[in-house]
């Protein structure tokens, strides 16, 4: 009977260390924190209803629970490097505009006189690029949920629709 509790809080595990490692690749958040969330729940559930099989239910809903925070610290982690990353194209994109009196078409304007290439924005996959729109103008980058983290110009401060 320990034995096979043993085998699947391993499997527990894996699949949330796999959930965790998909996420850092993606970055949505949906996936660690979705399944987090609710496995999380339903064995704190199963904590209080199953009293023969507690400490396996407890231990299955700290795994989903840690798998949670992880997650959610994770893409917090990509979306604050993003922000520090932003820092010199915040920079070289004012110095464009004080220059030629207006702000830049594109980012790619600012290579390489500004910048010596654009950088990345965070490590996850969907927060990875800088984007850009001169029309408000506002550099961004999607976030956590779909979310999207910009930088306005004018105002000189993030917002974030999240």
């Amino acid at each position: 009977m320990i034995q096979v509790s043993n085998q699947l809080r391993q499997k527990h595990l894996a699949i949330a260390g796999s959930l965790l490692a998909f996420e850092g690749w993606l970055g949505i958040g949906i996936f660690g924190g979705g399944v987090g969330l609710v496995c999380a729940v339903v064995f704190a559930v199963l904590v209080i209803t199953d009293k023969l099989r507690r400490l396996e239910h407890f231990l299955k809903a700290a795994i989903y629970a840690l798998l949670l925070i992880a997650t959610l610290s994770l893409i917090s982690e990509s979306a604050r490097l993003a922000q520090r990353r932003a820092a010199p194209v915040i920079l070289a994109v004012n110095r464009y505009r004080s220059e030629h009196g207006q702000y830049p078409g594109t980012l790619d304007q600012l290579v390489p006189v500004y910048l010596p290439s654009i950088p990345h924005a965070g490590f996850t996959r969907i927060s990875r690029d800088f984007r850009y729109d001169n029309s408000r103008p506002q550099l961004y980058f999607a976030g956590m949920f779909h979310g999207v983290f910009a930088y306005d110009f004018p105002t000189k401060s993030w917002t974030t629709n999240e």
